[in-house]
C-alpha cells in the first residue's frame, strides 16, 4: 500500500506544503556536488490560473487531406488523430492583495474581465496647481 505522507524531492529531501503548493528544503551540496534548486519537482509552479483555476485541457489534433465539398472538392478526409494540450494564456503580473501586492500567474480572461486589481506602481501624473501671486 502506498503511504500518503509528505512528498519528497528527487534528491530525497522532504517537502512542505505552503499555500497551495509544495516547497522543498534542499541542501546546498550532496557529496561535494552543488544542488540546483530547479531539480525539485514540487517547487515548479503548475500551469494554473491563480484566480479562476483554469488549467491545461486535453484535445485532439486532427490532420485532414482533400478539398472541402463547398469549394468543389470531394470532401475532407481525416488522415490522423493525435492528442494535444490546450494551455491557458497565463501572464505573470503584480496584483493587489489586501493591503499589499503579490506576483501571481493569471489567465488573460481574468485580466480582461476585471476580476483582479493590478498593482499601481506610482500615482498618475497630475498638473501642479498654479499659485496666484
Amino acid at each position: 500500500m502506498i503511504s500518503r505522507s509528505r512528498p519528497t524531492s528527487p534528491l530525497g529531501t522532504a517537502c512542505n506544503l505552503i499555500g497551495d503548493h509544495y516547497t522543498c528544503v534542499l541542501p546546498l551540496a550532496i557529496g561535494g556536488q552543488a544542488v540546483n534548486p530547479r531539480d525539485c519537482w514540487s517547487t515548479m509552479m503548475g500551469q494554473k490560473c491563480a484566480i479562476c483555476g483554469k488549467s491545461p485541457q486535453v484535445g485532439n489534433n486532427v490532420s485532414q487531406r482533400g478539398k472541402a465539398k463547398y469549394l468543389g472538392g470531394n470532401g475532407r478526409k481525416t488522415t490522423g488523430i493525435s492528442k494535444r494540450r490546450f494551455k491557458p494564456n497565463l501572464q505573470k503580473i503584480r496584483i493587489q492583495l489586501g493591503g499589499g501586492t503579490a506576483t501571481r500567474r493569471v489567465c488573460t480572461g481574468c485580466i480582461r474581465s476585471g476580476l483582479i486589481q493590478k498593482a499601481v506602481v506610482r500615482k498618475a501624473f497630475t498638473e501642479p496647481e498654479a499659485t496666484a501671486t
